[in-house]
């Protein structure tokens, strides 16, 4: 029997280089490997579906798996990871010193569901009581204008979203002014929205980073990963981006989540 064609499309990572170097396969699969930066995998794939297998948007996914539209079925292996705590920025005339400073502001986010935007959002509000509502939100490109929601949504009728004027990008935005900041997965300058290792500090603070979050602190699977999942499912369906409050177990294929033991 003839194996079965399947493309892979997915950013360039340490965890997954074997597989795109063909030093390991998927069983019974001619398998063509695509590493595309993850904004092009996500748009693609929610878009068009244009692949068999993608890294996809958390936030995207779990958005439309709520309303039972998505074509796609999660597994629960978690190839680029990061906190999001740094993912604000802002201008430093405005007298914003502390995270309650941004009621009222406006702010700037590639789209209002991408996942960064929904961690510091949910950040925002349970750790300093900012609500989503406190906040005038501007979507649009950081870098290029006109980008649009990936997935269709539904938000409450109290919050404030505008698109960013036509032909206007957000960092230049910011830079002249007009919005006093941006929460996103990081700026393309930056270029650290998908660490291509896995390490959260990289090598040079492996060891202290084994030391505070264990030796395997980017776990694959469900279990221990219950509660950071827990947080974002909470996340979403407060900010009312996903249609019910789903389970983390809800996300993923039933065989993914079962495993042998010796």
């Amino acid at each position: 029997m003839a194996n079965i064609p399947l493309t892979i499309a997915c950013g360039d990572y340490d965890r997954t280089r074997a597989l795109r170097e063909g030093r390991i396969g998927v069983e019974g699969c001619d398998v063509t490997y695509i590493p595309l930066e993850p904004e092009e995998v996500f748009f693609r794939a929610f878009r068009h579906l244009d692949f068999d297998v993608a890294e996809l948007s958390l936030s995207s996914y779990l958005v439309k798996s709520s309303r039972g539209q998505c074509p796609y079925i999660g597994i629960p292996a978690f190839v680029s990871r990061s906190f999001r705590h740094s993912g604000i920025f802002i201008r430093t005339d405005r007298g914003i010193r502390t995270p309650q400073d941004l009621k009222g502001r406006k702010v700037g986010v590639p789209e209002y569901q991408v996942t960064a935007a929904v961690w510091i959002r949910g950040m925002l509000e349970e750790e300093y009581g900012v609500a989503p509502t406190d906040i005038n939100w501007v979507t649009g490109g950081v870098e290029e204008p006109g980008r649009p929601e990936k997935v269709a949504l539904d938000l409450p009728p109290k919050l404030s979203i505008a698109p960013a004027p036509p032909g206007k990008i957000l960092s230049a935005m910011l830079a002249e002014g007009e919005i006093d900041a941006i929460a996103a997965a990081a700026p393309n300058f930056v270029n650290t929205a998908a660490l291509k290792v896995g390490l959260p500090w990289f090598i040079a603070e492996a060891e202290a980073t084994r030391a505070l979050m264990g030796d395997d602190f980017w776990p694959y699977g469900l279990e221990g990963n219950e509660k950071t999942l827990d947080a974002l499912l909470r996340y979403s369906h407060v900010q009312g981006l996903s249609a019910r409050r789903m389970t983390a177990a809800e996300l993923f294929a039933p065989s993914s989540l079962e495993r042998f033991k010796v």
